[in-house]
């Protein structure tokens, strides 16, 4: 009995030390050929404990830069996996040469912005019983934002933070709806 409740314990204590709640949806109704893929979603999110300090460059060199949206990854999640990945556009290009400018501040880590989104997909998936496994398992999310600088990437910046993850388990049917 002590043992069970020092199990039943550890797994709350874990589950409320976990910062992004994650849930798994096998196939799509909608995509054609992809019955043996799977997806993870962010199902319910906390503020992040810390706002991460960076230390970025007082300015760069570029014909012009601007921050990427936020993309995520996951380790150990099995299948071959497709990470969505972002993309910035400077929304002017000014002159071709190389000018310096001040490197702005990264948008603030916002996690409760990201309930709802589709962050993992992975194809070709044979091991849906590996997939299964892991819930409930602690993993390691990571929120990931790049400054490009267009003209010189050598000054290019990706900025990544870890986060703690709990796949909570399959998505429910009203939640992949919205």
């Amino acid at each position: 009995m002590k043992k069970l409740f020092a199990l039943l314990f550890c797994s709350f204590i874990y589950a409320q030390d976990s910062n992004v709640e994650l849930c798994v949806a096998f196939g799509c109704e909608d995509c054609g050929d992809c019955s043996s893929s799977y997806s993870v979603y962010v199902l319910n999110a906390k503020p992040a404990e810390k706002t991460p300090s960076w230390n970025l460059k007082d300015s760069v060199s570029c014909v012009c830069g601007s921050w990427s949206k936020p993309s995520y990854s996951i380790t150990g999640l099995p299948g071959k996996a497709f990470p969505f990945l972002s993309f910035s556009s400077c929304s002017h290009l000014g002159s071709a040469g190389l000018r310096t400018i001040s490197m702005p501040q990264p948008p603030a880590m916002d996690l409760k912005a990201s309930v709802g989104k589709q962050i993992f997909f992975a194809n070709e998936i044979e091991q849906k019983k590996e997939v299964q496994a892991m819930y409930g398992k602690k993993m390691d999310l990571y929120w990931k934002i790049r400054f490009q600088c267009q003209g010189n990437r050598l000054d290019d910046t990706t900025l990544t933070y870890r986060i703690n993850a709990i796949i909570i388990g399959e998505c429910p049917k009203e939640f992949l709806k919205n």
